[in-house]
């Protein structure tokens, strides 16, 4: 019996070993599997911070605005190449969702980019339908090239009243014309000369529109 009963224990001993054994290293398994971040998870988690960061654009913003008071008359395309701004860019500027929703008194955003020499995109539809204006008698001043520089150019420029304005060139055959303003500024003077063409028709009728400005 004695000897049997060493048997027995030294059997239950071995069973109960492996069983803890067992136990153990299924627990060391399960730490490792939830402690180890596998290598696609975390390539994956880069990538996406990577994606995060192309896909933030870079917009090019104005640097600076000027509010205006709408007048009686005034339409989003005169205003447009006034300040020489697509009208898409002030539809934006204001949250409107036409051309047609501005009215006298109205107060309206013009974005403006930073003053330089620079060439000034004429739209050829935009000037017909201006030069169609003149020829039913609206804004004769455009058959005057200085009185379209006055009027025309660029608010970022700063021209104004006080500045001088002289015609430097006037060519209705070739439909070419040459105004420089000279700016006055703390104590400082400062030369711009503004080339000038007839996009529609050249001649007496035809009207004048900004080409370039240089200083």
């Amino acid at each position: 019996m004695p000897a049997l009963n060493q048997k027995a224990i030294a059997t239950f001993s071995t069973a109960l070993f492996v069983i803890l054994g067992f136990g153990i290293g299924a627990g060391i398994l399960s730490y490792k599997n939830k402690s180890v971040v596998p290598p696609q998870k975390i390539n994956n988690e880069n990538s996406k911070k990577v994606e995060s960061a192309q896909e933030t654009p870079k917009v090019n913003q104005p640097k600076n605005e000027e509010l205006y008071t709408v007048k009686n008359g005034d339409t989003l395309f005169l205003l447009s190449v006034k300040y020489n701004i697509a009208i898409e860019t002030l539809l934006k500027a204001n949250n409107l969702q036409n051309a047609d929703q501005i009215k006298a008194g109205q107060v309206i955003k013009i974005p403006l980019y930073e003053a330089g020499g620079s060439s000034l995109n004429l739209d050829e539809a935009k000037m017909k339908e201006i030069q169609e204006l003149v020829d039913l008698g609206s804004q004769p001043w455009r058959l005057d090239p200085v009185e379209v520089v006055k009027a025309d150019t660029p608010a970022n420029y700063g021209f104004t009243a006080l500045d001088v304005y002289n015609l430097i060139k006037k060519d209705d055959t070739q439909g070419e014309a040459e105004v420089e303003v000279e700016k006055t500024s703390a104590n400082k003077k400062t030369s711009y000369k503004v080339s000038l063409v007839q996009p529609v028709k050249k001649g007496e009728k035809g009207i004048w529109a900004i080409s370039s400005i240089k200083k």
